[in-house]
């Protein structure tokens, strides 16, 4: 059984500013925690009517930099293993790899959420 909750609408064109700015802020949040979205339209952001902000979805594509521990163990006094993540397929990309992709997913929604805005 899967259970899912309402997440909201999909924004509706146009769009107000003060939103167009919000998904690129939490678009540039989801990048600072290591998930590159990879898939970033504007069908993907979705407004909840009852609570303020916008919501992110389809991360199917998404792709992970630096995997960690969720809930694991951490030791002040040892260098961290990074043994958990042997058998998982990471992208082996350099710092400035990752910069390079994530500002093509910004660029990507910029461009699209431009059109949309309410002049």
């Amino acid at each position: 059984m899967i259970l899912l909750s309402f997440d909201g609408f999909l924004t509706k064109v146009p769009i107000p500013v003060k939103l167009a700015d919000e998904a690129m802020r939490c678009l540039q949040a989801i990048h600072e925690l290591g998930v590159l979205q990879k898939d970033p339209r504007a069908p993907n952001i979705l407004v909840h009517p009852e609570r303020p902000g916008i919501t992110w979805i389809d991360f199917e594509r998404a792709e992970l930099f630096s995997p960690r521990v969720a809930l694991g163990n951490l030791s002040v006094n040892r260098k961290r293993k990074h043994d958990f993540h042997k058998g998982a397929k990471f992208p082996n990309r350099s710092d400035q790899d990752w910069a390079k992709e994530c500002a093509k997913d910004v660029v990507k929604v910029a461009t699209e959420l431009n059109r949309f805005v309410l002049r």
